[in-house]
């Protein structure tokens, strides 16, 4: 219809989602689908569709919930969104027997004489011409002239203005790299999925018998919407995604640079941070990382990791929330968690919030690829050790105040977080790690494993987003697709703080005699890359380093009581065999009556990539009057 490809929504069918019949769908419903499925034509296309504030009412959330169920198990429906048929991602068979992937369509021609029609309060509110709304006069203020504290206004999508930048600056990142173009659209679609709807201050809509408002409302004391202003306040952010296809189709093995450049198109620099693996935005407000990306160099895929611009903000600004609620009730306040928010500072015998959105002086990092960031006697400085790494650096320093909490958001794989929840998260893994406590989170949908680390000193387990408030989901996962770690730093420092990104299987250093081993292993140990040797003992206890990292020892400590023993107990008329386990090895049991000839027994055992120490138990009962026992560790292939 006028050049538009669109989907029409079934109004009064979408209604019976409220009803269901026999714990499926209503009658209506199941007649209307069997008309369309005994037709012999394939490509059609009914649309229901329920507003995000319906399931705020567990009667129709349950209702929606047993009519997707019983339409899913129809073998002659097919649930699927408008999106993957706009996509081409929903086959058909036409009525030639052929398969098509792309939809046909029915031009409906220039509706150019067709009246408008629209809902009564829009009409009235907008008084009877909705330009006044979008452009603004008769005492309205328009969308098009705000400029939301970027450095152009609105504008208009098609014409000028910072929208129309935005809108242009997306159709150019790659469709090849799918992750990165598929979020770059959701951030703008659902910067710009309503328009300038305002707050009345008359809601008299009866008229005469002409049609005539009989109370028309002449737009003094309007203004626009709150959930309007701040959704259509995030649209700008849509820009950056930009400047991270620029840093992916040119990014080299040897990349690694701090830049300072207006990405967001509020007038002012942000500060960029980035090598051959990540990609990072850090703003001056609060001294926050608002965004990360990962990047992998043989593929070209890049995902994004941390952050989220595509939720919303409850903010026409770039601030976030320095509160989980409003004070003490239970109103949201912080809808958005980025890196290194400065959450909370005690100084003395009181504490303060003004960290998460006060300016802080922004400097480059001296001696590193890196920015320093300051305010109120707390000091920053964020780096990238090298050209490959994927974790960022932080050093600490908090002058006079006696305490820190610095928030995280995670997001690993942001799309994938989107499109199934939560479904392919895992729980937080931690461990300790050379005086310090790394946490691990994984999300891995099948195809893609995305894990975001956090090592500090100390983590916050019982830091948490619900106060006051009977949230039903998992702590600190209240935030649209984010995961909040919290971090506590005691005393001036300087405290070292590391928030990294991979592929679930740490970084490798190119050129360096690591045999495999994980660069954060020889970083937790060795200060120096000079001694990154796996076929050295270090300590001189007879192991090598590679043996000392294969079974989960110290390489710098002399201890040869610590080497991992397999422990036998006789029960019955067999034995009992235990070992120790660490996370992502395969320990094999090999038996031998002479030791000689050894077999494997059983099925070797994997541990998970993530998985925290444990104890392997195997049972087994020889039969020859004697029987020896080994334990063969290796990675898991």
């Amino acid at each position: 219809m006028n050049g538009v490809k669109i989907f029409p929504i079934h109004d009064v069918t979408s209604e019976y989602l409220d009803q269901t019949l026999d714990e499926g769908s209503s009658l209506a419903v199941r007649q209307l689908l069997s008309r369309r499925s005994r037709s012999g034509v394939q490509d059609q296309v009914v649309t229901l569709w329920r507003d995000m504030g319906d399931f705020a009412n567990n009667t129709k959330a349950a209702s929606y919930d047993a009519n997707v169920r019983w339409l899913s198990s129809r073998p002659w429906i097919r649930v699927v969104t408008a999106q993957q048929i706009a996509m081409g991602q929903v086959s058909y068979k036409g009525q030639d027997g052929n398969t098509y992937g792309t939809w046909g369509t029915i031009t409906q021609g220039n509706a150019t004489t067709t009246s408008i029609v629209s809902k009564d309060w829009v009409d009235h509110a907008s008084g009877e011409n909705y330009d006044n709304w979008y452009h603004g006069g008769n005492n309205r203020p328009g969308l098009k002239n705000l400029s939301f504290g970027a450095s152009t206004v609105f504008g208009q999508v098609g014409e000028s203005g910072h929208a129309n930048t935005v809108w242009n600056t997306v159709k150019l990142v790659d469709t090849g790299a799918a992750n990165l173009r598929r979020v770059a659209e959701t951030v703008i679609h659902g910067a710009m999925f309503q328009t300038a709807f305002h707050n009345s201050t008359n809601a008299d809509l009866s008229k005469y018998s002409t049609g005539d408002y009989i109370s028309v409302d002449n737009g003094v004391g309007q203004t626009l919407a709150d959930f309007a202003r701040n959704t259509q306040s995030q649209t700008r952010f849509a820009n950056i995604y930009g400047r991270v296809q620029i840093w992916n189709s040119t990014a080299t093995a040897s990349t690694l640079a701090a830049e300072a450049a207006d990405v967001d198109l509020d007038g002012a620099n942000e500060y960029l941070l980035y090598n051959s693996r990540v990609f990072a935005v850090f703003e001056g407000k609060g001294g926050r990382m608002t965004a990360a990306w990962l990047r992998n160099p043989g593929s070209g895929l890049v995902w994004q990791v941390a952050g989220n611009f595509a939720s919303y903000s409850g903010t026409d600004s770039e601030n976030e929330g320095d509160s989980n609620f409003v004070e003490s009730g239970t109103m949201i306040n912080a809808y958005r968690t980025s890196g290194f928010k400065d959450w909370w500072t005690v100084a003395g015998a009181s504490g303060t919030n003004s960290g998460v959105n006060g300016d802080y002086s922004v400097s480059a990092a001296s001696g590193n690829t890196g920015w320093t960031f300051s305010r109120n006697g707390i000091s920053k400085t964020i780096s990238l050790p090298n050209t490959w790494a994927g974790s960022l650096n932080a050093a600490y320093s908090l002058g006079s105040n006696s305490k820190l909490f610095v928030r995280f958001g995670l997001s690993p794989n942001l799309l994938d977080l989107m499109l199934n929840g939560h479904s392919n998260l895992g729980n937080e893994v931690t461990a300790d790690v050379s005086g310090s406590r790394r946490l691990d989170l994984v999300n891995n949908n099948g195809t893609d494993t995305i894990r975001a680390f956090v090592v500090a000193p100390q983590i916050n387990n019982a830091a948490s987003d619900v106060t006051g408030a009977g949230f039903t989901t998992v702590n600190r996962r209240n935030q649209a697709q984010t995961h909040q770690v919290e971090v506590e730093l005691t005393g001036a420092g300087p405290h070292l703080l590391t928030l990294g990104f991979d592929q679930g299987v740490d970084d490798q250093a190119p050129n360096l005699s690591t045999d495999g081993i994980p660069n954060s292993w020889w970083d937790d140990y060795f200060a120096s890359q000079s001694d990154w040797v796996a076929a050295n003992d270090t300590d001189g206890d007879g192991m090598s380093n590679f043996i000392e990292w294969l079974v989960g020892l110290n390489p710098t400590l002399f201890d040869i009581n610590s080497y991992p023993k397999l422990a036998i107990t006789k029960f019955g008329s067999g034995y009992k065999l235990s070992m120790p386990t660490i996370a992502n090895r395969r320990y094999q049991l090999q038996v031998s009556d002479d030791m000689s000839t050894w077999t494997n027994s059983g099925q070797p055992v994997d541990t998970a990539v993530n998985a925290s120490a444990g104890l392997l138990e195997i049972s087994d009962t020889p039969t020859a009057s004697k029987r020896f026992y080994r334990m063969l560790i290796s990675t898991v292939p």
